[in-house]
């Protein structure tokens, strides 16, 4: 098991909680995450705390999560700051889930777009200016790249909740799994829907064409 110095954990001035019992909680989590993930981001970041133990109000948790501490213990009796944070991370899913379903969309659709010969853009081009066209092309092209940097970022630095032994956590995904597994499971559907949305795109307008 992976040895965690005590530089490494951090625990809110406003806890109970004694020595021994944060000890007892990160030997809990120690259960759940990928060590080897867990090792990689200590070494990656030397400097930083990587679990904090018996937070328990929303300024301490607002400074962790700002801080970018990837392993977060809740107080057991807050129960008010648990189910808000459930909440939260749930609605954050839902709607990351949705702009993925989206974005990806919109790069298949704009793709099967740009591949048509000029002729089939012809009636546009003969209507609107060519900056107009060619320039807002060009930003949503690029606007729509940056969200889905962010979107893909985002992901990757999500917490889930998890409930061990009676104590609830929030463990970021970067612990939970390594950066090929996340791009197998998020990245690879991803282009996969990207293409199947172009394929279908593009023969329907070839049809219409």
């Amino acid at each position: 098991m992976l040895t965690i110095p005590s530089s490494f954990v951090v625990s809110s001035k406003l806890s109970p909680l004694h020595p021994e019992d944060v000890d007892r909680l990160v030997r809990l989590v120690q259960t759940y995450w990928d060590e080897e993930c867990v090792g990689d981001i200590m070494t990656q970041h030397p400097q930083q705390p990587l679990v904090a133990a018996g937070i328990s109000n929303p300024q301490d948790l607002s400074r962790v999560l700002t801080t970018g501490v990837p392993v977060i213990h809740l107080e057991r009796e807050c129960s008010s700051l648990q189910l808000s944070q459930r909440r939260y991370w749930q609605g954050t899913q839902r709607q990351q889930a949705i702009g993925y379903v989206c974005s990806s969309l919109l790069w298949g659709a704009c793709g099967s777009v740009f591949v048509m010969p000029m002729s089939k853009h012809q009636r546009w081009l003969d209507k609107l200016p060519a900056p107009v066209v060619y320039g807002g092309t060009t930003m949503a092209v690029v606007g729509l790249g940056l969200y889905t940097a962010q979107l893909l970022r985002s992901l990757r630095y999500n917490y889930s909740t998890v409930l061990l032994d009676n104590e609830y956590f929030l463990l970021r995904d970067d612990a939970l799994q390594s950066t090929s597994r996340y791009l197998l499971k998020t990245l690879v559907p991803y282009c996969a829907l990207v293409v199947a949305t172009f394929s279908y795109c593009r023969h329907r307008l070839l049809v219409q064409g």
